[in-house]
């Protein structure tokens, strides 16, 4: 198997599988925790919203999202998620950090090209990296500059 066939074919494992993974003992600094401040007057409004909707709309809408809902959820939960996802989405979560990097003008290479032009790509390198699986990023990066992505 050629190595481009063997990005292809990790790229279409990572994309069927639905995501990156990180691996299930990350370091305590690159662990992700998400927290809403519910004093944000934002946030309280959007709760409001929610909070006026029967939970199977709720659920309805979470899901519609494209987020599995957990059974084990309680309705608060629930809402409190909806919350979250609908502010997440509209981009008006408060606290959200740095703003995101501006896409460069000029590319230095193709491979920087990939990352910015080509979402499944640089989701596909993220996980490599999160994963650390140095062997598999190199062999992306060296191809990138032989295959047209």
């Amino acid at each position: 198997m050629t190595s481009a066939a063997l990005i292809c074919a990790a790229a279409a494992s990572f994309l069927v599988g639905g995501g990156p993974r990180a691996p299930a003992a990350l370091p305590r600094a690159s662990r992700i925790i998400a927290a809403i401040d519910y004093k944000d007057p934002a946030v309280a409004a959007e709760f409001q919203k929610v909070q006026e909707r029967p939970i199977e709309l709720v659920e309805a809408e979470i899901e519609k999202s494209g987020v599995p809902v957990p059974p084990s959820l309680n309705e608060m939960d629930m809402r409190l998620m909806l919350v979250e996802l609908r502010m997440r989405k509209a981009g008006t979560m408060p606290g959200g950090g740095k703003a995101a990097p501006k896409k460069p003008a000029n590319y230095g290479s193709k491979y920087e090209e990939a990352l910015w032009e080509k979402p499944a790509f640089k989701r596909l390198i993220d996980d490599y990296r999160a994963r650390g699986n140095t062997n598999a990023l190199n062999l992306a990066t060296s191809k990138c500059h032989e295959v047209r992505l």
